[in-house]
């Protein structure tokens, strides 16, 4: 019995001994095929994006080879680079070894063009259907999403339909969900809708402008430093919004050099001074420079907003910038002009009408162009008399334009040698001249900066 026992067990160990060497003989005899990759074996990239390939964590030389290079290519050292849609496989032979990575290229959007780039809602709960066209139409995810930067204003669901709310002026932004997460906006103008009862609050509010231009001086692509003179004791509770197809912008409060600071929001849009705070408002698209405003036709507002409840309600017109500064350039040519005067006359009429105005110049310490809460902004031009080395060309650029009868105009501030930067140069045949207004000196030293006093609000425009 044992001796039968033993036998068998002997058998055994002999049969499984004689299975694992036929295993280990036929993995032993199998042809090589290729090891995946230590750091990625597959991969999703779009047209135009690379990428290195690395073994074991390092760029390693080789021979690299696409399974299809017209859709992704490599170099010896790994580097892929997609090109076109589709599928390939990547191969890497290190000495006796094979590492394989299958790259899967796609079609990124490339452009996003929407139904309409501008919408008017004539009253609340109005709708209107936004949509988009992908480019190219053979992008590889076509999926939109769709947000609302003032849901106050007006909201859009998840399929493009945009609802009035209340009035003013908001953007909805169109974003493709695929890897480059391109975005374009459109602009809605809510107008008809109830116009906001100013609310009772715990504080006071006076409201005034800083800048020296009267009350209806309102220009696109230009900020007016605001005064709110208030026993509010909370900075983070004021904040701005527009109604009737204003699109306001906070661009920030500066570092006015005549303004004494004793506190700026996080934010950087609200700075309290004494009496109150200062705010910096503009009336353009920041991110784009759009400006906004032809399109929307009567009364606007500005809604000074106290915990998201209006406490002040300010009437304005906004005048487009562009078409202010050509009628200042036809008014300068008018006045100053005189029949019988060839261009190169009325140029040199132009500049002494113009400095007889008294130009102020920007503040200059070498180091920082000081600007100022209590005057115009230097773009202002027209209105302010402030010149520079880069508004002065430019003006009488614009100018020589509207004189006309010039074979060349250009401005040197571009086009010239920077010791000549604040000329604007014209030419008639074989004759040139140049013509500033702006001395030929270091900007302006104005003298002792005034600080505004705050407790006397006489010099000031009340609007509120």
């Amino acid at each position: 019995m044992y001796q039968r026992q033993k036998k068998n067990a002997r058998y055994y160990i002999i049969k499984h001994f004689v299975y694992l060497f036929i295993f280990c003989c036929i993995i032993w005899f199998l042809p090589s095929r290729p090891q995946a990759a230590t750091n990625v074996t597959r991969k999703t990239m779009y047209i135009g994006d690379s990428y290195t390939l690395k073994i074991n964590g390092k760029i390693r030389d080789g021979n690299w080879t696409s399974s299809n290079p017209r859709i992704a290519s490599v170099t010896g050292k790994g580097r892929i680079r997609a090109k076109s849609n589709g599928r390939t496989t990547i191969t890497a032979q290190i000495g006796k070894k094979k590492y394989h990575c299958v790259i899967t290229v796609r079609i990124p959007v490339q452009a996003i063009i929407p139904n309409e780039g501008w919408v008017d809602l004539d009253g609340p709960k109005k709708k209107f259907k936004l949509k988009a066209t992908l480019y190219p139409q053979n992008a590889y995810n076509k999926k939109l999403t769709f947000k609302s930067t003032d849901e106050s204003i007006a909201i859009v669901s998840k399929n493009g339909t945009i609802t009035a709310l209340s009035n003013g002026t908001c953007k909805i932004k169109i974003t493709a969900a695929d890897r480059n997460k391109l975005s374009r906006y459109c602009y809605v103008c809510v107008t008809g809708c109830t116009t906001p009862v100013i609310q009772k609050s715990d504080y006071k509010y006076e409201v005034y402008l800083l800048d020296g231009l009267d009350k209806d001086d309102w220009y696109s692509d230009n900020s007016r430093v605001i005064y709110i003179k208030t026993d509010n004791p909370d900075i983070n509770s004021l904040d701005w919004k527009t109604s009737n197809g204003v699109y306001r912008y906070s661009q920030g409060v500066r570092r006015f050099a005549d303004v004494n600071y004793l506190e700026i929001r996080d934010d950087l849009e609200v700075a309290r001074v004494d009496g109150g705070y200062i705010m910096s408002i503009g009336f353009s698209d920041p991110e784009s420079g759009d400006t906004l405003f032809g399109v929307c036709k009567g009364k606007n507002y500005i809604n000074l907003m106290e915990n998201s409840k209006c406490v002040a309600f300010i009437p304005c017109k906004i005048k487009e910038y562009e078409t202010e500064y050509k009628k200042a350039v036809k008014e300068i040519v008018r006045q100053s002009s005189a029949a019988g005067m060839d261009p190169f006359e009325r140029m040199q009429a132009a500049v002494d009408y113009i400095e007889k105005k008294h130009p102020r110049y920007l503040a200059n310490d070498g180091t920082y162009l000081y600007t100022f809460a209590a005057e115009p902004s230097a773009e202002l031009w027209f209105k302010s008399w402030r010149f520079d080395s880069l508004t002065t060309p430019t003006i009488l650029c614009s100018i020589a334009k509207e004189i006309g009868g010039f074979d060349k105009i250009s401005n040197l501030y571009y086009d010239g040698n920077w010791s000549e930067h604040w000329y604007a140069r014209v030419t008639i045949g074989n004759q040139s001249k140049d013509y500033t207004f702006c001395p030929d000196v270091s900007t302006g030293d104005i003298g002792e900066i005034q600080k505004i006093n705050f407790m006397d609000t006489s010099k000031m425009t009340k609007i509120y």
